[in-house]
């Protein structure tokens, strides 16, 4: 199985299908993830003024950038 992508008529990224089988739903600055397993995933991201970005998600809370960097998603 290969990774695609849909997107809209403005060229936003819709929807991610995985080549683990997940799929995960991009709205806005919320990321819905089903995996293959069908269990779920919630995560937000949040821009703070001075330009830091705080990530929220329903397996972990990330309360600062550094943490970010070292966590399992590989986000930044």
């Amino acid at each position: 199985m290969k990774t695609s992508y849909f997107y809209d008529a403005s060229g936003e990224r819709l929807l991610r299908t995985g080549a683990d089988g997940a799929t995960t739903l991009y709205l806005g600055e919320t990321e819905l993830t089903v995996k293959a397993d069908g269990t779920e995933s919630v995560q937000r991201s949040y821009t703070h003024p001075d330009g830091a970005t705080i990530v929220r998600s329903s397996d972990i809370d990330i309360s600062s950038p550094s943490d970010v960097q070292g966590c399992s998603s590989g986000r930044s």
